[in-house]
């Protein structure tokens, strides 16, 4: 027990110091960021109301209709399944090609010709071929009309078999011409009854399904679809039960956070342009210590407004049901998570810029205008592109939050509560995003961000601070080695007095030049020097001679316009 001890004493002796640092640093990053939320008082107090107010009125004014309340419609037409209405032409392609298969489709060709009417039938070697069979069928068609002067289009179809040598595991996909049929499987909010059974029946889906169903069953189990065997349209709920939450949640979240915007861009850009970032770190203080600090500033207010605005979307305060139905916990990660990928996107936007008006206007812009164009041609229609495309939409802050608030609201109108246990489950289908995807991105968001802001910060520091080469990165890799005992000023030269055998260089400065004013004033123009270790060196010169510059220069205050320094 007594070595324990001691042994327990010696890791915190060791530690401690390291330990007593970290918290001096975040004591003094708390106050400076406390400092100057009260100096900013007004502004601060507009970035927690507004959020919380905004949220406050969509949950108390625009609320959604519960699934229970909602007018849920019932087709009570049915539909014989083996009789179905035919067109009079059918265009079909299939693939790939087998023995059963074929014997498939010939039978499905068959039941069409005695039912009169005409069909086509290919046969493909993939996929791909006969979507762009169909498509070439459907196109030079286009603008043809039938007797009565109506547009006609046959009916095209394409057979996709999946398992195409196991007659006892019976899977197919159908792919139609036709644009606008649901491919979704979000079926509680469908097309309407009397349109939407049309669209599929007249498309050639319908009556082909049935058609390779029946042909299935005749050839390999001996069995006919009796007539007894009916089919319907799922119910649906009614169109005038529009989900206005939903739309306007977009709009909400940039709104409810867009004062946090300008008053950071504005007060990262004003600092580094005074000069007042690089004085700080010209007195020791790193530059991820920065970042972080205007990330704790940030936090100061958006950590609060997430805690109250998630409140307000998942408690039942007015007895009609939560806007979200899902736990306070996880809608918190995800606002929070939405909330450190937007602070790192304007990171991003404050190293683009040294005046911090420009900056302040061109980012607002910014950000409302990808947010509803990313919102218009992603999110509100997800079946368009592949999950691989949506996904990248959620590098954005304001998709991302949003694809996580359009699967929960999915589930909750299912009449199912989202739950951890749905986390990559998207609830819908169709290139939808889901809740935890949603998650990954933003953290890689935040990462990529941040890395972002390192960069063009090192290579692009405004008009103080020395800016690195666009291929820093990889310097690590080519690094030189300098001989520190040997002088680059040479003896013979007649302007340099040679140095001592036995002194060693601590700084070299070689060719340094230094303009202002787009290359009209030069400030310093090649600079040769060696200042040794142990020696107490002193720059003589007339006002103007470029004595402070050089210093500067020195300090990482400026960077050279040529040359270089080395330490």
């Amino acid at each position: 027990v007594d070595a324990l001890d001691r042994f327990h004493s010696i890791l915190r002796k060791s530690h401690w110091p390291v330990v007593k640092r970290m918290l001096q640093t975040l004591k003094v990053l708390l106050w400076k960021s406390y400092t100057l939320r009260k100096r900013r008082w007004i502004v601060s107090l507009l970035e927690l109301i507004t959020p919380i107010l905004l949220f406050w009125l969509i949950v108390y004014y625009v609320k959604p209709k519960n699934a229970s309340n909602e007018d849920i419609s019932y087709n009570s037409n049915q539909y014989q399944y083996n009789q179905f209405t035919l067109q009079s032409q059918y265009k079909l392609a299939y693939t790939p090609t087998n023995t059963f298969t074929s014997s498939i489709m010939n039978a499905v060709v068959t039941s069409l010709n005695k039912a009169g009417s005409k069909v086509t039938l290919e046969s493909k070697n993939s996929e791909n071929d006969v979507v762009d069979w169909l498509k070439q069928q459907y196109l030079s068609e286009s603008g043809k009309t039938d007797a009565n002067g109506l547009n006609y289009v046959s009916a095209g179809v394409g057979v996709i078999f999946s398992n195409p040598t196991d007659t006892n595991n019976f899977q197919y996909t159908l792919r139609t011409t036709r644009e606008n049929m649901k491919t979704t499987e979000d079926t509680r909010y469908g097309e309407g009854s009397s349109i939407g059974f049309f669209i599929y029946e007249e498309s050639g889906f319908l009556p082909i399904q049935a058609a390779v169903d029946q042909a299935y069953l005749s050839l390999y189990h001996k069995f006919q679809v009796p007539n007894n065997v009916f089919v319907q349209y799922l119910p649906f709920v009614e169109a005038r039960s529009y989900d206005v939450m939903q739309s306007l949640y977009p709009l909400v979240i940039s709104l409810g956070f867009n004062f946090v915007m300008p008053s950071l861009l504005r007060c990262i850009v004003d600092e580094k342009t005074s000069g007042t970032r690089e004085m700080m770190r010209i007195m020791g203080m790193k530059g991820w210590l920065n970042w972080l600090n205007w990330m704790v500033y940030s936090l100061f207010i958006l950590v609060p407004v997430t805690l109250v605005v998630t409140g307000l979307v998942t408690v039942d305060l007015r007895g009609n049901g939560p806007a979200i139905v899902a736990g306070y916990f996880p809608v918190w990660i995800l606002f929070m998570l939405f909330a450190l990928s937007f602070i790192t996107l304007i990171f991003v936007i404050s190293t683009l810029f040294t005046n911090g008006t420009l900056a302040l206007i061109i980012g607002l812009i910014t950000w409302y205008v990808m947010t509803i164009l990313l919102n218009s041609f992603f999110v509100s229609s997800p079946d368009k592109f592949g999950l691989s495309i949506n996904l990248l939409t959620c590098l954005w802050p304001s998709i991302a939050i949003q694809w996580c608030i359009n699967v929960i609201s999915n589930f909750q109108k299912n009449g199912h509560p989202w739950t951890m246990s749905n986390l990559f489950d998207d609830g819908a289908g169709g290139g939808r995003v889901s809740v935890g995807l949603a998650c990954v991105m933003m953290i890689v968001s935040i990462f990529l961000y941040s890395f972002i802001t390192w960069y063009i910060d090192s290579v692009n520091p405004g008009p103080y601070g020395r800016a690195k080469k666009f291929t820093f990165i990889f310097q690590c890799f080519n690094r030189k080695n300098y001989n520190a005992k040997q002088s680059h000023v040479v003896g013979h030269q007649r302007n340099y007095e040679k140095p001592p055998s036995d002194t060693k260089v601590g700084i070299r400065i070689e060719n340094l030049r230094k303009t202002f004013n787009q290359g009209k004033v030069v400030a310093v123009e090649n600079v040769d020097l060696d200042i040794y270790e142990g020696n107490i060196t002193a720059l003589l010169g007339h006002n103007g001679a470029g004595k402070t510059t050089t210093m500067s220069i020195l300090a990482g205050f400026f960077s050279p316009t040529r040359g270089k320094v080395i330490v």
